[in-house]
């Protein structure tokens, strides 16, 4: 006698989300894994007990500027040092008792990018 083998049910894998905003037949939605957030734009109709099927979720388009796609630093090790120097981070007492300081080299060690953010998101404006 030969046994006809019953196709194995698809397991469906499941995503909690949160609800970001709703708007029409679409949503936002955002969940977190590792740490990093996520975000994509989902028909509302795919959304159960706020989840969402994953294989459903992977087709559904991204939210937002993709910035680590559009935005390269520039910034070297070096860059920020010679930040630190000029606002007079020289020591370990000065980085303890100036966390105001390091936080201006930073920005000044980092705004030439500022530029290439603003331009990245020009990109996009649009597309929202």
């Amino acid at each position: 006698m030969i046994s006809e083998e019953k196709p194995k049910k698809e397991v469906k894998h499941f995503k909690k989300v949160q609800i970001i905003k709703s708007h029409g037949k679409s949503a936002i939605v955002e969940w977190v894994e590792d740490g990093k957030a996520f975000r994509k734009t989902v028909p509302s109709r795919l959304i159960k007990k706020d989840s969402i099927e994953e294989k459903a979720l992977d087709k559904c388009p991204n939210y937002g500027v993709p910035w680590a796609k559009e935005i390269v630093p520039d910034l070297t090790s070096e860059d920020l040092e010679i930040a630190l120097h000029n606002a007079d981070i020289w020591t370990a007492e000065d980085a303890m008792k100036n966390a105001g300081r390091i936080i201006g080299a930073i920005n000044v060690a980092y705004k030439t990018d500022l530029g290439a953010i603003l331009r990245a998101a020009k990109k996009y404006i649009n597309k929202e």
